[in-house]
Order: structure tokens, then C-alpha cells, then sequence
């Protein structure tokens, strides 16, 4: 199972490489259920469609967010969850996104996902900073290094509670998170949404 560890609440890796979330949990379940042994992948999210066509995993839990690049790279599981994008800003400095789409304004994303194509569509005028990995994306907030982030309405709440001095504006989309099942494996995306 591939998964990113740094995407709450689905996939968060711990400070010595454990594994905990809410679509990690799933899979350990699915694998139980289904009498699989279970071995975990890291990808980055840039990586993600290319690992799944090296073989490196069978599927993806990490909170992949359903599109159509990676519905013709895979196939996906039901949804498991629904999300909204979101951007993140200090309280008192923006009232409306759209007030953010602003050359001077700085909105770091995570690089290669899902949230970094939304920015482009949500903020064409802003300055976008793709930043490798959400952790990073959370510490250039943190260090004043951008005026916005975006995230989704899932993963925002961690987020302020990390910096308590940020409100979430939005959600700005609706978006499905599944399980992105290898295009050799359809029995496997058939017992899993069985499951």
C-alpha cells in the first residue's frame, strides 16, 4: 500500500517511521478482513502516478483525491471521503479568497498533488510556491514565509492546531478521496469495494 505520511488525517508518519490515519487504518482492515499481509510504500506525491506504474504498491491510501489523470493511471475504489479545498491565512488579514489572487500574494502548496492544480485554478494572479511535502508547506506558514497555504477542509483543523493564529477560508471545491488501485489488480479495486 502506498502512502505519503504526511497527510492528516489520513496518512501521518511518526517521528520514527510508524504509520497512523484514518486511510492507513482502512487498509490495515481491508488486509485483515481479507487474510493479506500488509506492507506499506512511501511515495512523494509528485511520484505518485509513476510508483503505481513501477509496481512499487498494489494501491494508494494517503487521502488521494479523485482526477482524471489518475483515473486513467488506475482505477479507484468508492469514495471514501469528501473534501473541499481550502486556503489558510492569518485571522484578520483576508476576509475572501479571492482577495488572495494578487501577485504580491505568496500561497505555498504541496508539490504534485491535487491542492496544487486547485491553487493554479483558484489563484492564476498569486505568486504559487510548490513546496515538496505538506509538512514543509505547514513550516513555510509557520515562518512567515508565505501569506497563505492551501490545504483541505480535512487536513486544515491540524493544521491550526499547529498555528492557532490561522482561520480557513472556503471551501472552494468539492473533491472525493478513494483508494487509486493498481490497473493490473481489478480484483483486488473489486473486493475492496465489496468490502
Amino acid at each position: 500500500v502506498g502512502t505519503s505520511g504526511d497527510c492528516a488525517p489520513f496518512s501521518v508518519a511518526d517521528d520514527e517511521g510508524g504509520l497512523s490515519g484514518f486511510d492507513v487504518e482502512l487498509a490495515r482492515r481491508f488486509a485483515r478482513d481479507q487474510g493479506m499481509q500488509i506492507r506499506f510504500v512511501r511515495f512523494r506525491w509528485p511520484e505518485l502516478l509513476g510508483d503505481l506504474a513501477r509496481d512499487r504498491f498494489d494501491m494508494a491510501w494517503s487521502g488521494v483525491t479523485v482526477r482524471p489523470e489518475r483515473s486513467a493511471a488506475g482505477r479507484f475504489s468508492l469514495p471514501i471521503v469528501e473534501t473541499g479545498a481550502v486556503v489558510l491565512v492569518r485571522k484578520g488579514s483576508w476576509s475572501e479568497p479571492e482577495d488572495l489572487d494578487r501577485p504580491q500574494i505568496r500561497i505555498g502548496v504541496n508539490a504534485g498533488g491535487h491542492l496544487e492544480q486547485v491553487a493554479a485554478e483558484q489563484f492564476p494572479h498569486a505568486t504559487r510556491i510548490a513546496i515538496p511535502g505538506n509538512a514543509s508547506v505547514l513550516a513555510a506558514m509557520r515562518e512567515q514565509t508565505v501569506e497563505a497555504v492551501v490545504t483541505d477542509d480535512a487536513e486544515a483543523p491540524h493544521w491550526i492546531e499547529e498555528i492557532p493564529e490561522l482561520v480557513a477560508l472556503g471551501p472552494f471545491t468539492v473533491d472525493r478521496k478513494a483508494a487509486l488501485v493498481h490497473p493490473k489488480r481489478a480484483q483486488l479495486a473489486a473486493d475492496l469495494d465489496a468490502w
